[in-house]
C-alpha cells in the first residue's frame, strides 16, 4: 500500500511539472452587446446561472481563441468599467464583492456592464 501511494504521488508531481504555466493578458474593449454578461451562459434572465462565474470563460473562448483554447479557456481575474461620465471604476474581482443590485432587477456581477460600457480587464488561461 505504501509503495502504491508513493508511485501515485510521483506521477502527480510529474504531471504538474510538465503542465504549462498560465499566461495573463490585458484587454480594453468597447461595449460588447452580449447579454450573456448579465443573463448568464443560458442567456435567459431570472435563472440560477445569472450569477455564474463561468460566463467569462465561455465568452473569452470565442473572443480570444488563441489565448483561451478549449477545453479550459480563460478567466477574468480583475476588471474595471468606464462609466458614461468618462470616469473609471476601481477594480472589481470576480466572486469577491463584485455584485450589485438595481431596483426591480436581480443581483448581478458588475461585469454585466460590459454589455453597454467600455471596460478593461485582465484574464488568464
Amino acid at each position: 500500500m505504501k509503495t502504491q501511494m508513493i508511485c501515485t504521488f510521483v506521477i502527480l508531481v510529474a504531471f504538474c511539472i510538465s503542465d504549462t504555466l498560465a499566461a495573463c493578458f490585458n484587454a480594453t474593449r468597447g461595449p460588447q452587446w452580449d447579454t450573456r454578461w448579465y443573463l448568464g451562459p443560458d442567456n435567459v434572465g431570472y435563472t440560477p446561472d445569472d450569477l455564474s462565474l463561468t460566463v467569462d470563460n465561455i465568452i473569452l473562448r470565442s473572443l480570444y481563441p488563441a489565448n483561451c483554447p478549449a477545453p479550459y479557456g480563460c478567466d477574468i481575474v480583475r476588471y474595471k468599467i468606464q462609466w458614461f461620465s468618462g470616469s473609471w471604476s476601481g477594480y472589481y474581482y470576480p466572486g469577491s464583492q463584485d455584485l450589485y443590485h438595481k431596483a426591480g432587477e436581480n443581483r448581478r456581477h458588475w461585469w454585466a456592464c460590459f454589455n453597454d460600457h467600455t471596460h478593461e480587464f485582465e484574464y488568464c488561461n
